[in-house]
């Protein structure tokens, strides 16, 4: 859902769904656990993939986002564990340190990422 939200950012959704099937051939059916591991080889395969949107910030974006997951599930057994476990009352901390630390396709659009991992 991240990247779907990340991809349809500033495109006609009508577009990234269109393409959606794509897109998660060209990553992996989005597994944290591959995604985290790509390197500039799957930069490149992905950026020259014609069934997706060819954005490399978004891209990039999206990698930079499972090692985010995969950073939390490591040191907290689960990011949806993570997630879980924040105290209710302190949301808007964590609304800053996922604007802080989850990546986001532009400067232009800072809340982009907490946008994309609320709505995951």
């Amino acid at each position: 859902m991240m990247a779907r939200c990340l991809f349809q950012a500033g495109f006609n959704w009508k577009v990234i769904d269109s393409k959606w099937e794509g897109f998660e051939a060209a990553f992996d059916g989005f597994d944290v656990g591959r995604v985290t591991f790509y390197h500039d080889e799957d930069m490149d395969r992905l950026l020259s993939d014609k069934r997706i949107v060819r954005n490399g910030a978004k891209i990039a974006a999206v990698i930079d986002n499972a090692r985010f997951l995969s950073d939390l599930s490591r040191d907290h057994g689960s990011a949806a564990r993570f997630f879980a476990d924040w105290p209710n009352d302190e949301l808007h901390s964590l609304h800053q340190l996922i604007a802080k630390q989850g990546a986001r396709h532009d400067t232009d659009q800072p809340d982009l990422g907490v946008q994309c991992l609320i709505s995951w």
